[in-house]
């Protein structure tokens, strides 16, 4: 794209056109929702509850896991689990267990940083609110903005967060 034409972003909203905004526009209304220091001390208090939530998954989880391992060693294999009781080392029991807990967390932190998990962007809930501001739409949904690239119709470019 030249210098002399700027970049001019179709708005959807549930799938229906609802305006347009220049890049220059849509780039001050994203510095504008990062200006916002207020919106910090929000978005770290929304990462502090998904670490809550996970926390507390992962408590609820871990016996679970471990009642219907232990029933299920004592309906498959009830000689294993009565030498497991009978005997009772810590070595015997410990080391299955931690490997096991090591495996869950491991597991958890995998998934929880593939997954969003109900981690609300602020940042980016307050670009749209000021988008639908700028728009004059009180209409909610999902806010979707596109821009066709000039070099191609066929792929449409998406805006930086």
């Amino acid at each position: 794209m030249t210098a002399s034409r700027e970049l001019i972003w179709t708005v959807l909203i549930n799938g229906v056109r609802v305006g347009r905004i220049e890049d220059s526009r849509y780039q001050w209304l994203i510095q504008q929702s990062r200006r916002d220091r207020r919106l910090y001390l929000a978005q770290a208090v929304e990462v502090l509850r998904y670490a809550l939530r996970m926390f507390t998954l992962f408590f609820r989880a871990v016996p679970l896991f471990a009642f219907w391992a232990l029933l299920s060693l004592g309906l498959l294999a009830p000689d294993d689990f009565q030498l497991l009781i009978s005997r009772g080392l810590p070595a015997l029991v410990a080391s299955p267990l931690t490997s096991v807990v090591m495996v869950a967390v491991g597991l958890s932190c995998g998934i929880a940083t593939l997954l969003r998990g109900g981690v609300r962007n602020v940042f980016n809930d307050r670009r749209d609110e000021l988008l639908r501001r700028y728009l004059k739409v009180a209409i909610p949904g999902e806010l979707v903005l596109v821009c066709w690239d000039a070099r191609s119709a066929l792929h449409p470019v998406s805006p930086t967060p």
